[in-house]
């Protein structure tokens, strides 16, 4: 356990890293943006570091399903506030990083639960509900940043926008019809 604890702490620990030198500007900001960037890398840093641990501690498919949907979750809300900050960079990172987190961890633990776990249980209902909260929360920050975009605010969301649908596509359970996110979402 300490080992794939220590494993998980340092995975998340060289993402993050990279993440935040990736976030060195090419120019030198002002001490007041530098510090601004700072505490938005170390406040986000530490959730992240956070949700890997508990991560690394579940045992069922549905624990690491709810940790992964909290993890995408903090940089759904990290990603809202870099559009309205109107920070491009941090915006476009942010949403690689949201589909990772939906591509790499939830959509294949959703999966694996959902091969692991009865269809009658009482289980399968609240794998159905992270599931659908999943959906309902990326539906909800694309409506979000969707208004931003509609704001005039020049922020070129686009991408961003078909990053979080094709995330969102990928949180179907076996054998259920692929169909557009913003109707199977609440």
């Amino acid at each position: 356990m300490k080992a794939k604890r220590w494993g998980v702490t340092t995975g998340v620990m060289l993402v993050l890293s990279a993440w935040v030198g990736a976030q060195a500007p090419g120019r030198v900001l002002p001490a007041a943006d530098r510090a601004r960037l700072f505490q938005h890398h170390r406040v986000l840093a530490g959730m992240l570091v956070d949700h890997g641990l508990d991560l690394a501690a579940s045992r069922h498919p549905l624990d690491r399903a709810e940790e992964c949907q909290r993890t995408a979750r903090t940089l759904g809300q990290a990603l809202h506030r870099a559009a309205q900050e109107q920070d491009t960079s941090r915006l476009n990172q942010l949403s690689e990083l949201l589909v990772l987190v939906i591509r790499e961890g939830l959509a294949p633990t959703l999966h694996e639960a959902a091969r692991l776990i009865s269809p009658q249980s009482p289980e399968a209902k609240r794998l159905r509900d992270i599931r659908d909260r999943s959906r309902g929360e990326l539906a909800q920050l694309r409506q979000q940043l969707t208004l931003e975009e509609a704001a005039e605010r020049g922020l070129p969301l686009q991408t961003v926008l078909e990053r979080l649908t094709s995330a969102e596509s990928q949180l179907r359970l076996l054998g259920e019809e692929a169909s557009t996110p913003a109707s199977s979402s609440r």
